[in-house]
């Protein structure tokens, strides 16, 4: 396990020798190669690492770009303050920000942070940065900065991204109450409908006519004698046969 561990080490300690003679220069170059203008305005050598800040100028745009290699696992964070929040986070690699924009400001803050303590605080004024350019050096100006290890705050886009949820929330919910309304009033309509309809309480009426038109008529047809032969049967009452019998009166 000690073999394996020493020969980890040492491929990572190799790594970091390659990784920082690489970057250095490619940093450098990518200075050199993008702004029109640019000066080194920070460089630190210490027991924590190796920092190099540019203060630059590219199509008269003003920016900051940094360097930052950790001399150990420092876990650092750097934050540039400047018209917003940008946020660098690597545990052991080197980290790398291009281009940061500086517009309509007066100051711009940058700071080293470790899991424990601050390891480096600057802040600097505009109008110094740009004393120090006029005297600073020339470069190729083709403004096609690479892409860098920024990470910006993440307020903002989960602010935008919960604002978007919220907003389909509730245009999900305003089409859903729509058609569930225009859903209930239709039921509503056509059961309404069934219960006012002239379907079964007409017919019911109808039938009862029929069965009246019917009995009239068949009373019609009985005779006075067998209208007392239903009585003397008990086919009926007494008080229906003196009731019945008085329309041979009338006729």
């Amino acid at each position: 396990m000690l073999g394996i561990k020493l020969i980890c080490s040492v491929v990572l300690l190799f790594s970091s020798i390659i990784s920082c003679t690489i970057s250095y220069p490619h940093f450098d170059e990518v200075i050199k190669e993008n702004y029109d203008k640019y000066v080194v305005v920070e460089s630190i050598n210490d027991n924590y690492g190796e920092l190099e800040i540019v203060y630059g100028r590219v199509n008269n745009n003003d920016s900051i770009s940094f360097i930052y290699i950790p001399a150990s696992q420092i876990n650092p964070t750097i934050k540039v303050i400047s018209n917003k929040t940008y946020t660098y986070s690597s545990k052991d690699d080197i980290i790398v920000g291009y281009e940061i924009r500086i517009k309509k400001i007066d100051e711009i803050t940058f700071s080293i942070q470790s899991d424990e303590y601050e390891v480096v605080k600057k802040t600097y004024k505009i109008d110094d940065l740009e004393k120090l350019l006029d005297d600073g050096h020339l470069g190729s100006g083709k403004n096609d900065f690479p892409s860098d290890d920024r990470v910006k705050s993440k307020l903002p886009i989960l602010l935008i991204f919960f604002g978007i949820a919220f907003l389909l929330i509730v245009i999900f919910s305003v089409i859903a109450t729509i058609v569930v309304n225009k859903y209930i009033k239709q039921f509503n309509e056509k059961y309404n409908k069934g219960e006012t309809d002239t379907y079964i309480f007409p017919n019911v009426v109808e039938i009862k006519e029929v069965e009246v038109v019917e009995e009239k008529e068949k009373e019609a047809e009985i005779t006075e004698e067998q209208l007392y032969e239903m009585y003397k049967k008990g086919e009926i009452s007494y008080q229906e046969y003196l009731s019945k019998s008085r329309r041979f009166d009338e006729d």
